[in-house]
């Protein structure tokens, strides 16, 4: 998989080099890319400020992060039947992708919308035990170990003040 950047992005949705906007447009028909959020912001903000692009371009980025996020979600995690979405709508232009100082909004509108959808989620994941442990595991940084052998298996973290239970 491939990490796309800003330039890459913008190049092939403006088109203003032709032989960039192919090289971007062949990169991204020929392979699994990766657009992190940061890519989408700073895309979104050169095509809104830069190139004169309409507000509605925000629109299109936060709905394509909103379906990358889910997808992601449901790629990983193998009972599907528990991802749950929660989406209000809000009124359009009310919240801007960059505008830091809304975050206690944002924190505010999660908190509500949580306890209004927390009926429904309660049956789902607060009513029945869990049917195994959940047990944390990461891979190191290196495959080899300080004393030079090599990691063969993933490596258990233990929970905060106490050892793993076997």
């Amino acid at each position: 998989m491939i990490a796309v950047d800003t330039n890459v992005l913008v190049r092939f949705l403006v088109r203003d080099d032709r032989k960039q906007a192919a090289r971007a447009a062949a990169l991204l028909r020929s392979s699994s890319v990766w657009i992190s959020k940061n890519v989408l912001l700073e895309t979104e903000w050169v095509l809104r400020s830069l190139y004169g692009f309409s507000p509605e371009v925000t629109d299109v980025f936060m709905t394509a992060q909103s379906v990358s996020a889910i997808g992601m979600v449901q790629h990983l995690v193998p009972d599907r039947s528990n991802v749950v979405r929660i989406s209000p709508v809000v009124a359009k232009d009310r919240f801007d992708l960059d505008d830091v100082k809304e975050i206690p909004s944002l924190k505010g509108l999660g908190d509500s919308e949580a306890r209004k959808a927390l009926p429904s989620l309660r049956p789902m994941f607060f009513e029945t035990p869990a049917q195994n442990d959940f047990t944390p595991f990461y891979w190191p940084v290196s495959d080899t170990c300080a004393d030079g052998e090599q990691n063969a298996e993933p490596e258990r973290l233990s929970p905060p003040g106490g050892a793993l239970a076997s």
